[in-house]
């Protein structure tokens, strides 16, 4: 093997490791992990929504028994619990690993 054969061998070597690590750089992020946090803010926002609906609806009187408030709450906090889990994307300032 001589000199340039070498130089070749290196650089190719050089250039596979290379796109290696940009490869790895710009896939970070586990898609099923994102997946199930995204779907667990989803899920705090929307019972968000209902138990915002259901305050409307006993101020003015059409709700009446409270049960679904309890639901909601429990539901509200449950969903809580699991954001606080942070996934290994985010760093602990909440922003985004790169």
């Amino acid at each position: 093997m001589n000199k340039t054969q070498l130089l070749k061998l290196l650089n190719t070597l050089a250039a596979v490791l290379l796109l290696a690590f940009l490869v790895n750089k710009s896939l970070p992020i586990n898609i099923e992990e994102h997946q199930q946090y995204q779907n667990t803010l989803n899920q705090q926002k929307e019972i968000d929504v209902i138990l915002n609906q259901d305050i409307l609806k006993s101020r003015y009187d059409l709700l009446s028994y409270y049960d679904p408030f309890i639901k909601h709450v429990s539901q509200l906090k449950d969903t809580q619990s699991s954001i606080k889990i942070i996934p290994n994307f985010i760093n602990h300032d909440g922003i985004k690993k790169t």
